[in-house]
């Protein structure tokens, strides 16, 4: 009778373990960086060599097209909930924006959750933004972002921040010369 007790458990432990795993949220992550053209010359100073984020840690995006959840898929711009901020950004003569990538991933803790690499170059194969992202979940969601942006041939500036963030909320993380928003959904 003992043995059957156990058993029991066990089975009610592992069809649970079973049952979340299958249940795990999934997120779609959506990211617009840009550049403010309006920065006010003088009384901010930045740091000569604010360093780069560690790029090692960041896997890349695998391509759009899979169907299914894939971890780390880039998702298609038809996906897009923030396209029309994309287009006023594009319509302002104060902003210019520099990229826009959206993806899926699974809700996973810190020592599971990866970073995320993003890159852009410009036409002539400058590169204009280049960093890591993380989204993770633990009873909050948390927001690392670890950027660097090429303004012009001598400097570049980072933005390295940590934050809570919600669910269907637009988030903003600013720099004097550089901005990006955020937008975490439940897929």
């Amino acid at each position: 009778m003992m043995n059957m007790k156990l058993a029991i458990k066990q089975i009610v432990l592992l069809s649970g373990l079973f049952l979340s795993s299958q249940a795990m949220a999934w997120y779609q992550v959506e990211m617009i960086v840009f550049e403010n053209l309006d920065v006010p010359t003088g009384g901010e100073s930045f740091a000569h060599d604010p360093g780069m984020p560690n790029l090692d840690k960041g896997v890349f995006l695998k391509s759009s097209g899979g169907e299914g959840l894939v971890p780390y898929q880039a998702l298609s711009n038809s996906r897009s909930r923030l396209a029309g901020v994309y287009g006023a950004l594009r319509s302002s003569a104060e902003y210019r924006p520099i990229m826009h990538v959206n993806w899926q991933q699974p809700s996973v803790g810190r020592p599971h959750v990866k970073f995320v690499r993003v890159n852009r170059t410009g036409v002539n194969a400058e590169e204009l933004v280049d960093g890591i992202v993380r989204i993770r979940a633990s009873h909050l969601l948390h927001a690392d972002l670890d950027l660097a942006f090429f303004g012009d041939a001598e400097n570049h500036y980072r933005l390295t921040q940590t934050r809570k963030i919600k669910l269907k909320e637009v988030h903003y993380f600013d720099h004097p010369k550089f901005g990006v928003i955020l937008l975490v959904n439940r897929l």
